[in-house]
């Protein structure tokens, strides 16, 4: 009994992080740096169509989405998983960034948008923060 209490306790400080990358290298190196953090679950979905079924599968904590992928761009996957996950925090990526696009990531309530290429260790930073707000942990904000 006390180990199915333990392993609760375990999953409920699990931060589940969903990538919706297309390119596959991109999408595995991020997938290697996140799961280096303690606590993070990272799944990797190819398509914005996969992503959006994974958000409805497994309730991510954050979702870190390219705005250019087959299918669902990465503005439609997120408007459409704010409907399913209102806690769920976005982080967009794009190397295509323009004031509108930005004005429309602001519009859907994406936390953090990054422009490829990126440095790691701010990816990183962004998902610390971003799980801290999906948790609503001290200093979420910060």
């Amino acid at each position: 009994m006390a180990t199915a209490i333990t392993q609760k306790r375990v999953d409920a400080r699990t931060s589940r992080i969903l990538i919706a990358e297309d390119e596959r290298t991109l999408a595995h190196f991020l997938r290697s740096a996140l799961e280096e953090e303690p606590g993070y679950e990272v799944e990797v979905r190819h398509s914005g169509e996969d992503a959006l079924e994974a958000v409805a599968e497994r309730q991510p904590d954050v979702i870190i989405a390219d705005l250019r992928m087959p299918g669902l761009s990465g503005i439609q996957l997120l408007r459409a998983a704010r409907g399913l996950q209102t806690r769920t925090q976005a982080i967009l990526m794009t190397a295509y960034g323009c004031s509108d696009v930005e004005a429309e990531a602001e519009r859907v309530g994406v936390s953090a948008y990054v422009s490829k290429p990126f440095e790691m260790e701010e990816m990183k930073q962004l998902v610390r923060r971003a799980v801290r707000i999906a948790k609503g942990g001290p200093n979420a904000s910060r």
